[in-house]
């Protein structure tokens, strides 16, 4: 009798719960076709052809999540040894939140992944700030101006320059994802007092997605991609 060897299943734990997580295994055919088409609506965005959106939907375990996670390293690494392609932000949003606070569950995680620490210690951040500063001096200069001020007004180009000069580093991050500061925490940042409280839910939503918009841009031109996973945990209906 032949001594047979057990081998275990590669897929026996190929569940990716987080995009952000490189998947355990992954075979190039499964979803090649769903795969493809993401990667081309990147390089679309990339070339300067505007804004593209990709819907993928499926049972649950059909590989979305883990199809996501592949666009994630190809994004990270294959396309980093493309010449002429822009580095992208790949923001990895899993809709678990309240309908009323989407923008804002937003804002949080693209926060999270501008303030996250990349090569050399390096956030994604102070990357597209450094790129906006004035080469002789350092400090933010006309371009940052021009591009922050049409989109966002004073209070997050204030937070930027604080950010970028390393001032009060602490509260510009807990800013930066919508926490809510004391009186005195706004007024180190020279920032105004929040809104009255009836008002104040509206406000926050509304600033949270500008928030988005004007950053997105001013990362350019490095796209942004953002996954949204699990949708269907909003739970929303047809109206």
């Amino acid at each position: 009798m032949l001594d047979r060897q057990l081998i275990p299943n590669p897929f026996d734990s190929d569940v990716v719960e987080d995009p952000g997580v490189a998947a355990p295994i992954d075979v190039p055919r499964i979803h090649e076709n769903a795969f493809d088409l993401c990667r081309h609506a990147y390089e679309r965005v990339a070339s300067g052809m505007g804004s593209w959106s990709v819907l993928l939907n499926g049972m649950a375990g059909c590989g979305k999540t883990h199809l996501l996670s592949r666009l994630r390293r190809w994004l990270n690494s294959e396309l980093a040894t493309v010449p002429n392609k822009p580095a992208a932000l790949f923001v990895a949003v899993r809709m678990e939140t309240g309908r009323g606070m989407i923008w804002r569950h937003l804002r949080r995680r693209f926060a999270e992944e501008l303030l996250h620490p990349r090569a050399n210690d390096v956030t994604q951040l102070q990357a597209i700030l450094n790129r906006l500063a004035d080469r002789a001096h350092g400090n933010l200069g006309e371009e940052f101006e021009r591009t922050i001020v049409q989109d966002c007004g004073e209070e997050l180009m204030q937070v930027l320059e604080a950010y970028h000069g390393n001032k009060h580093r602490r509260l510009c991050r807990a800013w930066l994802k919508g926490d809510r500061l004391s009186e005195n925490q706004l007024e180190l940042l020279n920032l105004p007092q929040y809104p009255m409280e009836n008002f104040e839910e509206d406000w926050a939503e509304d600033e949270a997605r500008k928030f988005v918009g004007a950053v997105t841009r001013l990362a350019a031109p490095s796209p942004v991609v953002f996954c949204f996973d699990q949708i269907e945990a909003l739970g929303l209906s047809q109206d």
